[in-house]
């Protein structure tokens, strides 16, 4: 019987075991929740009002990088992914320079919709990816993957070469 583990060893042991897997669990979530989560929307079909404005009577596409994480970033540029191998990047990234998001922060981008994206690109409103990137190079995509692979297919098999 000397040579059989003691039972109140064996209960320690496990204990000690769920224990360390649940602290280990809960130092995971807290790094994502305390990390930098930047989440991209983009929308077309907004005009400024009222038109007498720098930005005239002309459509434009809103793309908006919003931190929802607690460690600040630094967005550098935004852009559409197109079907090709052109992106359109957003001017206002090199007039305005590189914006600071704090937790709960948020940048907005402009890009015009009807001369440069759906004259020349062939891109309708359902096409748009927007990317942003921030100062150590990480890419924040306003859709996942499965679905920007789906729509660049799609761009690419049904819009017209102009």
């Amino acid at each position: 019987m000397a040579d059989s583990p003691n039972v109140t060893t064996q209960l320690l042991a496990i204990w000690g075991a769920l224990l360390s897997t649940l602290l280990a669990g809960i130092e995971i979530i807290k790094f994502y929740y305390e990390g930098v989560r930047i989440k991209v929307t983009v929308r077309g079909g907004f005009k400024a009002m009222p038109q007498d404005t720098v930005y005239g009577n002309k459509e434009y596409i809103l793309i908006v990088a919003s931190n929802g994480g607690k460690r600040t970033t630094t967005i550098t540029h935004a852009w559409l992914m197109t079907s090709g191998t052109i992106n359109l990047l957003c001017g206002e990234c090199f007039s305005q320079g590189p914006r600071k998001l704090q937790e709960g922060d948020y940048a907005q981008f402009l890009i015009e919709e009807k001369e440069s994206v759906q004259k020349k690109h062939g891109m309708k409103p359902r096409d748009y990816i927007a990317v942003v990137s921030d100062a150590t190079g990480r890419q924040f995509y306003s859709h996942k993957l499965f679905i920007r692979w789906f729509r660049r297919i799609r761009m690419k098999l049904f819009t017209k070469k102009g």
